[in-house]
């Protein structure tokens, strides 16, 4: 649960994710070299359990609910050793997999608050005409 550990080192609420994975292996396939493929695809939707986190009655930090999507791309030397035709070569050879993968993240939503809108107006630098000349 969230709040444990030392505060400070990570996030200091918890997340919900539910998670749907898919994945085809192509080992039905006639064709010899195309066997060994497998195509994984999987989503993710983290959904924080508290909106935002307060330290002394200032905001410390947003929770972000978050998309995170992904997909691999992956061809078995080692199924093509074992389940279609032996591999000549080093043993390494024989039981490597070829992985091409690709994760993505994209921001849902943030909690933030509309009293935090005026406290960033605050920090913006001062117009150039608010500044005094210097001659």
């Amino acid at each position: 649960m969230g709040a444990t550990g030392t505060a400070g080192l990570d996030n200091q609420y918890t997340t919900i994710t539910p998670k749907a994975l898919i994945g085809k292996g192509f080992g039905d396939l006639q064709t010899e070299l195309l066997r060994p493929i497998a195509i994984t695809g999987e989503i993710q939707y983290i959904v924080p359990t508290v909106p935002n986190v307060y330290a002394n009655g200032i905001l410390s930090q947003q929770t972000p609910t978050t998309v995170v999507y992904g997909a691999t791309l992956q061809y078995s030397l080692q199924y093509m050793n074992a389940y279609v035709h032996e591999i000549d070569g080093p043993e390494i050879l024989r039981h490597l997999v070829v992985d091409l993968e690709a994760n993505f993240s994209t921001l849902y939503r943030t909690s933030a608050p509309r009293s935090s809108i005026p406290y960033l107006e605050r920090m913006k630098p001062p117009a150039s005409s608010d500044r005094g000349s210097t001659t």
